[in-house]
């Protein structure tokens, strides 16, 4: 039987902790523009080592060069192929306008244009309602909304996907319980926040 796997508050754990100035020998303004600054720690989807150096790989011809349908049939073969000019493919669903280039999606929101993985797209077309009551577009902007929120909190703490895989083998967990639709991470059955599922 499956356990549920939860996220944990742990104000301690927390990396935005503010020193005195003697320690590390900065100002407490300095600190609090660093703290700004520093890089989400949202995991990307992994790609492959290969990828980033072609080289390594055999050189050859594929029957079919048409990226497109490349990526609808793939050949038996692991291939890399190299693009000089990026393709972009409308990867519209519904009323919710996308656009998809070297693997980055970019979709037209209330609020503005937002950027994220094309894999991790596919996977919100797939888990978001999109009715006529409810479509994707603002649920997406809900659910940005509700990340926004989450990320100022210090007391918040999303664990990576290594510790999280990790962990879900150890004490075979289907279900993932917190965190919202953005950051949740594709490899539980199951996500909840609370009773309301993601």
């Amino acid at each position: 039987m499956g356990h549920d796997l939860h996220r944990t508050h742990n104000e301690d754990q927390g990396k935005n902790r503010v020193h005195p100035p003697h320690m590390g020998g900065k100002h407490p303004a300095e600190q609090q523009a660093e703290r700004q600054q520093q890089k989400l720690e949202r995991e990307r989807f992994s790609v492959p080592h290969a990828s980033r150096d072609p080289e390594t790989l055999v050189d050859r011809n594929l029957e079919n060069e048409d990226i497109f349908e490349i990526i609808k049939n793939p050949p038996e073969v692991d291939v890399v192929k190299k693009i000089e000019n990026p393709g972009f493919w409308d990867t519209t669903t519904g009323l919710t306008k996308a656009v998809t280039t070297q693997g980055i999606t970019t979709i037209q929101l209330p609020s503005g244009a937002l950027s994220l993985d094309g894999a991790q797209w596919h996977l919100l077309k797939h888990t978001l309602d999109d009715s006529v009551s409810s479509p994707l577009g603002p649920n997406i902007q809900h659910e940005l909304k509700r990340q926004f929120s989450l990320d100022k909190d210090r007391k918040h703490r999303s664990y990576g996907w290594k510790i999280l895989r990790t962990v879900k083998e150890v004490f075979q967990a289907t279900k993932y319980q917190g965190d919202t639709a953005l950051t949740i991470p594709p490899f539980f059955k199951n996500a909840m926040r609370g009773n309301e599922r993601i």
